[in-house]
């Protein structure tokens, strides 16, 4: 595909819509100043290329791993009881919540991540770094009345475990207004006024005032994240979202990390090849003129820059779905078509089918190596 060719064109998505730029806060919260603690979402620090000799060793690594599985589990059985009458099943298809999961980093991605941060302390890592445990509600209807109705169990959830909220963020993008400055459209996971009784029945728990990050995402994502101390030290992460925005932020999130230069996980190895003219060219001084460079670089900036909108657009077109149907079938989902301008390889539809066969292969393959380690034992 010739993208510098097609560097001029514009096309317009019918899910582009304008929307007010001058945006400030509606939930008449105090903003407070941004926490210095590293995570993914909850404005993450800079990075550093630190040295490995100060780095943590790799049974450091494990033995913060462990830490984070405990009070995950921990996390896990104490929030499942508030919350298991309103989980999906068989009898009661009509609930909200479809699942409810859970992930401890893992020790190689700990080292990884300490040693940009230049973290080298055992504490200094469980304080910091906010992505050690995480937790996912997926709800079925992510209807602001369901989502109402988790937010009311988890003030419940930290009022009876003790378990402290270091912060709440809701992302989501700008509302939709009128031309008498009202609102026509949110895109809100939970009313306002009931992230503000969260944050204010979490902040007189506590005792201090509970950090809450009214953000309007560059990509349309949409969730509730909050932040909070469980046992052991270890800082950890619950989020709120839609099945629909779920099973695209797993894609969406393989490309930012291509863009960004990272490595996807080996099971992957397709997905990255796939995704790699998403990777900024390189500078090879070798035999390349500065303006072949250049040329290269402004077909990257457009594929990119088109690339981000299509991801936009998508979202939208996710959250504008209805609620899931409760069913112990797999279902197969679907995508926002990507425009025809743009490589067919990135569309979310073929990457969905992609990362499904990676899976697939992958279960494969440690099931044919637990047959050989079997026989041989």
């Amino acid at each position: 595909m010739n993208i510098p060719g097609i560097i001029q064109f514009k096309a317009v998505s019918p899910y582009q819509e304008t929307r007010q730029q001058n945006f400030t806060p509606r939930f008449g919260l105090k903003m407070a100043e941004p926490i210095k603690e590293d995570t993914v979402s909850f404005k993450a620090t800079a990075k550093m290329m630190g040295s490995r000799k100060d780095s943590i060793s790799m049974s450091v690594a494990k033995s913060i791993h462990e830490e984070a599985l405990k009070a995950l589990n921990y996390m896990d059985d104490k929030l499942k009881n508030f919350l298991y009458d309103l989980v999906a099943t068989t009898y009661a298809p009509e609930n909200p919540i479809e699942t409810i999961t859970k992930r401890a980093k893992e020790p190689d991605s700990i080292r990884e991540k300490a040693i940009t941060r230049g973290w080298v302390k055992k504490d200094e890592i469980k304080k910091n770094m906010t992505d050690l445990a995480g937790m996912k509600i997926i709800m079925r209807d992510g209807s602001q009345s369901e989502v109402n109705k988790v937010i009311e169990r988890l003030i419940q959830f930290i009022n009876e475990t003790g378990v402290k909220i270091i912060e709440i963020e809701n992302k989501r993008p700008l509302p939709i207004y009128n031309d008498y400055g009202e609102i026509v459209k949110s895109y809100d996971y939970a009313s306002p006024s009931m992230l503000v009784k969260l944050q204010k029945f979490a902040s007189k728990l506590s005792g201090k005032d509970i950090r809450y990050v009214d953000e309007n995402t560059p990509t349309n994502y949409m969730a509730i994240h909050i932040l909070m101390e469980l046992p052991n030290g270890i800082t950890g992460e619950l989020q709120i979202m839609g099945h629909d925005i779920a099973v695209l932020k797993d894609l969406e999130d393989m490309c930012y990390k291509v863009k960004n230069g990272k490595n996807l996980k080996k099971k992957y190895a397709p997905i990255e090849k796939v995704l790699a003219p998403l990777k900024p060219p390189k500078l090879n001084t070798e035999g390349v003129e500065e303006t072949e460079y250049l040329s290269k670089l402004k077909a990257h900036e457009f594929l990119c820059e088109e690339h981000l909108k299509y991801t936009k657009d998508a979202y939208m077109y996710q959250r504008e779905k209805e609620p899931k149907k409760f069913t112990t079938k797999v279902k197969k989902d679907s995508f926002l078509k990507i425009p025809s301008y743009l490589p067919k390889e990135l569309d979310f539809n073929y990457l969905y089918e992609l990362k499904a066969k990676c899976d697939a292969d992958d279960a494969q393959r440690i099931k044919t190596a637990a047959k050989i380690k079997g026989k041989k034992n």
